[in-house]
C-alpha cells in the first residue's frame, strides 16, 4: 500500500492504470476483470466496485475517487490539491490528510492511508 501511495503522490494526474491499481487495493478486484460481486437482484450499479469501474471508464476521476471513501466517512476537498477523509471515533474526529497534484489523487491517498492504518468503519 505504501508503494501505491508514493506512486499517487508522485503522479502528475490520474490515469486509468493508476486508478485500476487503487481499485485493486480497495476492492481486491480489477474493474476490467469481468468478475462480479454477488449482490441482490437489481443492485448491480449500487455496487461501489461497479460504480468505480464505470466512472474510471469515462475518466470521471474525482467522482471515482469519492466512491472509495468508506460509508460513514466524510471528506473535505481543499485548494491546491489537498483532501481529507475523516470520521468520528470514540467521540473525536479522526483525520487522514493528503496532498497531490489533483483532488482525485488526494482523495485516493487519504483513503488508502486510512486503510493502511487499519482505520476502517
Amino acid at each position: 500500500m505504501t508503494d501505491l501511495i508514493e506512486r499517487l503522490e508522485a503522479a502528475e494526474g490520474p490515469c486509468r492504470e493508476l486508478m485500476i491499481d487503487v481499485g485493486l487495493a480497495v476492492f481486491g478486484k480489477d474493474p476490467d476483470s469481468g468478475d462480479e460481486y454477488t449482490y441482490p437482484e437489481g443492485a448491480w450499479f449500487n455496487s461501489p466496485w461497479r460504480r468505480f469501474g464505470a466512472l474510471i471508464g469515462v475518466e470521471a476521476w474525482e467522482q471515482a475517487a469519492l466512491v472509495l471513501v468508506p460509508e460513514g466517512w466524510d471528506y473535505t476537498l481543499y485548494s491546491r490539491g489537498e483532501a481529507s477523509v475523516h470520521r468520528s471515533k470514540n467521540g473525536r474526529r479522526v483525520f487522514h490528510d493528503a496532498k497531490a497534484q489533483t483532488p482525485a489523487l488526494s482523495i485516493c491517498i487519504a483513503t488508502l492511508k486510512a486503510r493502511a492504518q487499519g482505520d476502517q468503519p
